[in-house]
């Protein structure tokens, strides 16, 4: 019995020791401490109907968007919402071979951000982003761009609570585009990393089609209705 205890005061010395010595490591975990408790408090949270999108469609799967022909993009968020309102976004895209994409991808990161809804911040360390904002090269797909997203989902409600997004531009069609077009499908694709679903609006840059307009008022909108308290 008085070798165990000796084994935990060993460990707990040497977990104190590790802790005063690496106090970034303390402020990690109360962050992520602080995630995870806000993501749980939406999810119970019995106000439920505010989170819901405005143009419900079917679900998806828990962990990455569905492919569909003829579409844009195939994410259906249902209502899913982020449970914090400062999101980070890393951008992997090589602004010196890539420049096109990394415009565009800047400038939908710019355009959300002047909405004031929710606030975007650039981070250095990929491992640390919400969000992550890349491109891929695939002919397999009739996509010219998708929202990957990752969910927490309640049980009994249903209700869902976005924790990763990893949003990407198809160059294979998107290399033939405008570069209006690749901006639009842009912030088409982060509208979706930040819960908004297609809607059949013409004038929106949530539209199926996703790259003849940017974001547009009824956008802004609906964004707002997503995350009003």
């Amino acid at each position: 019995m008085r070798i165990s205890r000796i084994i935990k005061l060993i460990i707990i010395v040497a977990a104190a020791t590790y802790l005063f010595q690496n106090p970034d490591k303390v402020t990690q975990g109360r962050e992520w401490a602080s995630e995870k408790v806000q993501q749980w408090a939406v999810l119970l949270d019995e106000k439920g109907d505010q989170y819901r999108s405005p143009e419900k469609t079917s679900t998806a799967n828990n962990d990455t968007a569905v492919q569909e022909p003829n579409t844009h993009d195939a994410t259906h968020l249902d209502g899913a919402v982020w449970a914090k309102k400062t999101l980070k976004v890393y951008f992997d895209v090589p602004a010196d071979s890539m420049p096109e994409y990394s415009a565009a991808w800047r400038r939908a990161f710019d355009s959300w951000n002047a909405v004031d809804v929710l606030t975007l911040v650039a981070v250095a360390d990929k491992s640390k982003a919400d969000i992550v904002l890349t491109t891929e090269d695939r002919s397999d797909t009739q996509q010219a761009g998708v929202a990957q997203t990752q969910f927490l989902v309640n049980p009994l409600t249903g209700k869902r609570v976005m924790t990763h997004v990893e949003a990407k531009l198809n160059v294979h069609y998107l290399n033939y585009y405008s570069a209006t077009r690749k901006a639009n499908t842009a912030e088409h694709e982060l509208g979706h990393a930040l819960g908004l679903d297609h809607t059949a609006d013409r004038e929106s840059v949530m539209q199926t089609q996703g790259s003849e307009y940017g974001i547009q008022a009824v956008d802004i909108n609906r964004l707002k209705a997503l995350y009003q308290n």
